[in-house]
């Protein structure tokens, strides 16, 4: 008996074909925007974490400006960070081991090739090995630099700008230009997955200072001591900068962020851009719904006789709308499908322009099992709404 119920609405369905795909198209198209934006969103969160996770969780990070715009602080502010504050923090109780680094966009020319890349002035002191033992920093091919490379014209590459970004690769021994002074390449860094690591050269932190005629610093790292919790450690670093630079609690020149205060901040940036954007997908999705609203009206209307030979042959009332009931979330069901499927296409082409185009390989698109459930769950229950029209009473108007 169901068979038959169903049978019926596949019927109807494919006796109505433009104006069925049409209805489809609609519930379609707000599926697939909402999956691919919860895709993407997903993805760059766990991305986010897998990257905060490979700095370590016991990092803290020190930048100049309000802690209000995080990292980018430092290059929209007119306070700075130096040696003093660098002492302060490696002397604050619980801090293991840190050092200061300074980047700057320069031009960067190797053969006939003139690129734009980020430098970074990276410590030779004893200070140098917190930067070592980061995962992103570590050395495929030569060495790391030593006290004897204070103020030397030598430098590290990021895998991108030795393998690719010149077109051809540049191996140790060889020379390039930063700012039109020559430099000796004495390391290459490993793949880290990352645009702004893979992306990279390193100098001397003297030499950085000297060819961009400043003393500060653009972040300052720590390491916190193994059983201690960052926030408590960072909280005690906050506390000796204020004293320090000589001002008041909630007045701070500086931001102090701890690698969970980063996913927080991040991960709230992320979610409030997914409702927005899933809240206008949405939209897509009651258009959706009303479309098959309207055709199932419409259905009805066309289809009295044959309701009236229904009834004629002792259906009830609950046998017609079921048939209705089906015929609306075959609909819905389908434009779900097809719009998962579409969805994750479009979330795939967003993973790949991100990873090739700007050079996050740890970026994925995720997805799970149960998302993909309750994404068709809701395709058919649109499509069952939109049935809630007594189509007998519709038949009386």
């Amino acid at each position: 008996m169901i068979w038959d119920y169903f049978y019926l609405a596949l019927k109807g369905v494919l006796h109505r074909k433009l104006r069925s795909w049409l209805t489809i198209l609609g519930v379609l198209i707000g599926v697939a925007a909402v999956v691919s934006l919860i895709s993407v969103g997903q993805g760059m969160q766990t991305s986010i974490e897998k990257e905060v996770n490979k700095i370590g969780a016991d990092k803290i990070t020190v930048v100049a400006g309000s802690g209000k715009f995080g990292p980018i602080a430092g290059s929209i502010t007119t306070a700075k960070l130096t040696d003093k504050d660098l002492k302060v923090i490696l002397e604050t109780k619980g801090v293991e081991k840190g050092a200061g680094v300074l980047f700057r966009t320069s031009k960067i020319k190797y053969g006939k090739k003139i690129k734009h890349i980020n430098v970074m002035g990276s410590p030779t002191d004893e200070s140098r090995s917190y930067i070592e033992e980061l995962p992103f920093f570590q050395i495929e091919s030569g060495r790391q630099f030593s006290e004897k490379d204070k103020n030397s014209n030598v430098a590290i590459l990021g895998y991108k700008i030795a393998k690719e970004k010149f077109g051809k690769e540049i191996k140790v021994g060889d020379k390039i230009y930063i700012n039109d002074e020559e430099f000796k390449i004495i390391g290459v860094q490993k793949k880290a997955g990352t645009g702004t690591h893979d992306l990279v050269v390193r100098i001397p932190l003297e030499k950085a200072r000297t060819m961009f005629g400043t003393e500060e610093f653009t972040i300052i790292f720590a390491k916190v001591q193994k059983g201690l919790k960052p926030g408590d450690v960072a909280d005690k670093i906050k506390k000796r900068l204020r004293k320090l630079r000589n001002v008041e609690k909630g007045k701070e020149d500086f931001s102090v962020e701890t690698a969970e205060d980063m996913v927080k901040r991040l991960t709230i940036v992320l979610n409030v851009v997914q409702v927005v954007f899933t809240s206008i997908a949405a939209i897509s999705l009651l258009v959706g719904c009303i479309g098959i609203m309207n055709t199932m009206y419409v259905s009805i209307l066309e289809r009295k006789r044959e309701i009236g030979v229904m009834k004629a042959i002792g259906a009830k009332n609950y046998d017609v709308w079921l048939v209705f009931l089906i015929e609306s979330a075959m609909l819905g069901l389908v434009g779900g499908i097809i719009g998962i499927a579409f969805g994750f296409a479009l979330a795939k082409l967003a993973e790949f322009i991100i990873v090739v185009e700007f050079d996050v390989e740890l970026f994925r698109i995720e997805a799970g099992f149960s998302f993909i459930l309750i994404a068709l769950l809701i395709s058919a229950l649109i499509g069952g709404q939109a049935s809630k029209m007594n189509p007998v009473e519709c038949l009386r108007e």
